[in-house]
């Protein structure tokens, strides 16, 4: 009867997406392409035009290819049926089918991870506050920590491995209760929401008293907004989770949690990329206007300052206003400091002096002692004394 029953369901069954497994399987698709592009701008930003490809660029590789990963078992687990009902999937296809479940599970974790650490990273690089720099190295370790703790145990839930799936045909095994799998899922996404709110939110300490005007504000808080939709997507998530354990229908139930990870995943991913494309937006503009053009381009001086020598390469970029780089300004300064210019992140900021708004994306923190040459102006005094 169940041999029969088998070849019935084998012979009846499709591989098309079902009406609760297509908009998963359709978002994969779309997310993969726009987040391999948002990548590929970025890597593009940071090594062509910025000439300073740092830490958080290789995490977000890193987080690309995880992504990739996550985004195939969930595509495997609708072709091998997820979406339908349980009862609908032919053994074969269920057992191809929890594979796939288990390595877009471990894919998530893992893109959560990266995505994060890159993210927290980038901030490192533009954060003035000392609080900030320690608020982000105890949440990164904290993430590391227990990441890594969750992926050993969403891997072996079940003893051996493979009995996740080789229960279907009768194996021999055992697996952790639900309750502590969901436990410790509610306190991975209760730590990524954290996690999302608190980097977010750092950002407008320095939004607040910055001198920037309305429409780069409303960039800035736009992309936060990013930030704070993928934590929503987290929530909508963690909500989903007890579905699991009241329900029978597995490959049916789990489509949502899956919809809603991917959602997470694809936001925060390209939110944190957007945050890195204003240099590339202006060359853009200074091409289509034609406003670089000749000694006075509002964007041109600028835009050389970008390309600095080997060594500015290697520590960043810093924007001058005039396309100057520190060794210049070394070379013109005398003795007598007069003020203090701090560059950060491409941000004016009370009492800070030497950017504009116009360039988001300064890398590192600098400190400049700015001083005058009084041999200029006395020359200029004893000139206009010889003509009187």
């Amino acid at each position: 009867m169940d041999v029969e029953l088998d070849r019935r369901l084998t012979q009846n069954f499709s591989h098309s997406p079902s009406a609760q497994g297509r908009p998963l399987f359709i978002f994969n698709i779309i997310s993969l392409i726009v987040i391999w592009f948002s990548v590929f701008l970025r890597a593009y930003v940071r090594s062509r035009v910025l000439k300073s490809w740092g830490p958080d660029d290789y995490l977000m590789i890193a987080t690309l290819l995880c992504f990739s990963w996550m985004s195939g078992g969930m595509l495997a687990i609708v072709y091998c049926g997820f979406g339908k009902h349980m009862t609908t999937i032919p053994p074969d296809w269920l057992i191809e089918g929890f594979k796939g479940y288990l390595l877009a599970q471990l894919g998530y974790i893992m893109t959560v991870l990266f995505m994060k650490l890159s993210v927290a990273t980038f901030y490192l690089r533009i954060t003035v506050l000392r609080w900030q720099v320690w608020t982000v190295y105890v949440l990164m370790g904290i993430n590391i920590i227990y990441t890594i703790g969750y992926f050993i145990m969403i891997l072996n839930q079940c003893t051996p491995v493979s009995y996740l799936w080789t229960q279907l045909a009768g194996a021999k095994g055992h697996c952790l209760p639900d309750r502590v799998i969901l436990g410790t899922s509610y306190t991975h996404n209760t730590l990524s929401i954290l996690s999302d709110w608190i980097l977010a939110t750092m950002p407008l300490f320095m939004l607040k008293d910055s001198k920037l005007n309305r429409r780069t504000k409303v960039i800035v808080l736009f992309l936060l907004g990013l930030g704070y939709f993928a934590s929503v997507s987290s929530i909508v998530r963690m909500h989903s989770l007890p579905s699991l354990n009241k329900s029978d229908d597995y490959t049916y139930t789990v489509i949502p949690i899956a919809f809603w990870s991917a959602v997470e995943a694809a936001v925060g991913i390209l939110a944190a990329n957007l945050a890195t494309y204003r240099p590339l937006f202006s060359s853009l503009v200074d091409t289509v206007t034609g406003s670089g053009s000749g000694s006075g381009g509002r964007y041109s001086s600028r835009f050389a300052a970008w390309s600095l020598g080997r060594r500015g390469r290697e520590h960043g970029y810093i924007m001058s206003g005039h396309g100057h780089d520190l060794k210049s300004l070394k070379t013109e300064a005398s003795t007598e400091p007069q003020t203090t210019n701090t560059v950060s992140a491409g941000l004016e900021f009370p009492g800070v002096r030497g950017t504009s708004d116009e360039e988001l994306g300064i890398l590192k923190q600098t400190e400049v002692d700015v001083t005058v040459h009084e041999q200029r102006r006395s020359r200029s005094r004893k000139a206009s004394r010889s003509r009187g």
